[in-house]
């Protein structure tokens, strides 16, 4: 029975000890990316891309109920918001904490639609995509729109 017991006990701490895969996936986000390349389609069909932004995220993965807080540079500007990573349909939800009619996004900047894909090509680097995207200031349409970042630094631990 105190074999049984021991048994017991030492499953149980460890199934209490492993991460969820939400907690891995937010881990895995945290710290800052720098955007590399933004590419999208305009609306005649021409493919264009932007290599040369000053643009960077950074994730605190800072949960407070089912999100968390993070934040993108944009050239000297820093624009607050929240997040919720989906690790089943590989989802990211990023809300902006300012109007988009307040905040002027260059085309290059991430934020102008609420969920994007997310698909982690290594531990380093990510890209973010949606089909569609309104640039609010010109009501222009995007399509295809795909956001490569990599990772630049770690969060302190």
């Amino acid at each position: 029975m105190k074999t049984l017991s021991k048994i017991l006990l030492g499953l149980m701490l460890f199934a209490f000890s492993c991460q969820s895969e939400r907690e891995k996936v937010n881990e895995s986000f945290a710290g800052t990316w720098k955007l590399e390349e933004m590419s999208y389609t305009d609306s005649l069909g021409v493919v264009n891309t932007i290599s040369d932004s000053n643009i960077s995220l950074t994730f605190l993965n800072d949960i407070k109920e089912t999100s968390s807080n993070g934040y993108e540079i944009v050239d000297k500007d820093t624009i607050v918001f929240s997040y919720s990573i989906d690790h089943e349909f590989n989802d990211i939800d990023i809300m902006l904490n300012a109007h988009l009619d307040t905040v002027k996004l260059p085309l290059a900047a991430i934020g102008r639609m609420q969920v994007y894909h997310w698909d982690k090509i290594d531990k380093k680097t990510i890209e973010f995509s949606a089909d569609l995207e309104v640039e609010h200031s010109s009501t222009l349409l995007i399509r295809n729109t795909s956001y490569l970042f990599t990772k630049i630094a770690n969060l302190p631990k």
